[in-house]
């Protein structure tokens, strides 16, 4: 009896278990530490500054995983700060994700073979009354260190909503 009690105890321990969530990605920029993580087969991220979780408006639009776009071929978050045609100054940053099909890959000429690639690109804007994300998404294959993004597409992103 105390066997069968035993079993049915782990059995509801293990059912009303929570999912921990699961770290994708991390970065550091303009002072905020931003986190990229999914639970349950959903992306969503997190920023904090000086140890306080900042609230960001919007979320993440893309199916898991998703990570932070670096400058091409180089080991740095590709970020810069973005004057808008009001005057203010935004900060921009760009997330990846929508894993692209590896047939998809296989016709790209990519030097970093084993890095994620996706197929949509959404912005992160740090602007002076909060962070929001866009609703606006660049609809095409991309991949997290090896990409064709610059300044032109962090000014694109800053002027999205």
């Amino acid at each position: 009896m105390k066997n069968i009690l035993l079993v049915i105890n782990l059995f509801c321990m293990t059912c009303f278990a929570q999912k921990k969530a699961i770290v994708t990605d991390t970065c550091f920029a303009f002072g905020y530490k931003f986190i990229l993580a999914e639970k349950d087969n959903i992306a969503f991220i997190k920023a904090y500054r000086n140890n306080q979780e900042v609230l960001i408006s919007k979320t993440v639009k893309m199916c898991p995983p998703v990570y932070f776009v670096e400058q091409n071929r180089k080991n740095k978050v590709l970020q810069d700060e973005v004057l808008l045609k009001n005057g203010n100054i935004v900060k921009v940053l760009l997330m990846v994700g929508n894993e692209a099909p590896e047939c998809t890959r296989k016709n790209k000429n990519l030097k970093y073979k084993d890095g994620f690639c996706g197929m949509n690109v959404q912005g992160i804007v740090i602007a002076p009354n909060g962070i929001r994300l866009t609703e606006f998404m660049y609809n095409d294959f991309t991949c997290k260190k090896e990409n064709y993004l610059g300044m032109k597409d962090l000014y694109t992103f800053a002027h999205s909503k």
